[in-house]
């Protein structure tokens, strides 16, 4: 700490209409007390302790935080810097970065991480508090066959007694079985249709598409016919589906973020965006994933 003055106007004491300076004599005392002010200052600052307060952080940052059902955070903190202390208003704030991969457990509870000793302090914090991570979203293809059928039967002007939908060498792979085929349109001899595409997310990673659609045909000469409205029922149906879980886990992890965690520390955390990051085909399902980033900051009170 450095404490200075100056004098716009030097003091003086009028007695019967003449000026005296008085700056000489009222110097010792400012200095005294700027001395004075110093001292508590410095001894506050002392009893800050940086060190014990990231230490408590620490052990706090290695605790699994449950950000939805059954899906815990779990970070594990492998640096630390600390970019001193300023002044805002009339708060003294300080930033501490722990830094290190972040991972997302599945189940009931989250396995246990034994805290590290707390390294040798940084100084570089260009910007704190930001962290991503991955979250998959399940769906099952049962939702795709109940909402393909009724389409298809009115695509295609007649039946669809079953409907399946499986992967197939990384394709979403649909089939349809006919009571009464269309004429002109090749099936299998048990009277089934297929087509495939690939179910990917779109540029901006915002929503999902089914990109390179094409109806396989079973013989030679087969009727080309428009699946365009059975692949976008899929496609809106799976939309509905994933979008209240993305929903949901966002709203839910923003709420768990933001918590007591003891001894004078709070953590404040929020989303700021998230995107489809890949679409996985399962045996039994789609598997959505979902790379989500935000702001998280441990703010202690002295």
């Amino acid at each position: 700490m450095a404490q200075s003055y100056r004098w716009t106007e030097p003091p003086t004491l009028r007695i019967f209409g003449r000026d005296i300076p008085i700056a000489e004599r009222v110097e010792p005392q400012i200095r005294a007390q700027s001395r004075r002010i110093e001292g508590e200052v410095a001894a506050k600052m002392r009893a800050i302790d940086v060190r014990r307060k990231a230490e408590t952080a620490w052990r706090h940052a290695f605790t699994p935080v449950q950000i939805a059902d059954n899906v815990w955070l779990r970070m594990t903190p492998q640096s630390v810097a600390f970019a001193g202390l300023h002044t805002t208003s009339d708060v003294l704030e300080g930033a501490i970065e722990f830094s290190g991969p972040v991972e997302t457990d599945f189940g009931a509870t989250a396995p246990a991480a034994s805290p590290t000793p707390l390294p040798q302090l940084g100084s570089d914090v260009p910007d704190p508090g930001h962290f991503e991570f991955l979250v998959p979203l399940t769906l099952g293809y049962q939702i795709l066959r109940e909402v393909i059928q009724p389409v298809a039967s009115q695509a295609f002007n007649t039946t669809v007694k079953d409907v399946d939908v499986y992967p197939s060498n990384g394709k979403l792979a649909i089939g349809l079985q006919f009571d009464t085929p269309p004429a002109g349109v090749g099936v299998t001899s048990d009277g089934w249709v297929y087509m495939t595409a690939q179910l990917k997310p779109d540029a901006a990673g915002t929503t999902l598409a089914l990109d390179g659609a094409q109806l396989l045909a079973a013989v030679p000469n087969a009727t080309t016919l428009d699946i365009s409205k059975i692949l976008d029922a899929a496609r809106q149906k799976v939309l509905a589906d994933y979008k209240p879980q993305y929903d949901a886990v966002l709203q839910q992890a923003n709420a768990k973020l933001t918590r007591d965690l003891g001894n004078g520390f709070r953590s404040h955390g929020s989303f700021t965006s998230a995107s489809i990051d890949k679409v996985v085909l399962l045996k039994d399902g789609i598997e959505v994933v979902v790379r989500a980033a935000g702001t998280l900051r441990v703010v202690s009170t002295p």
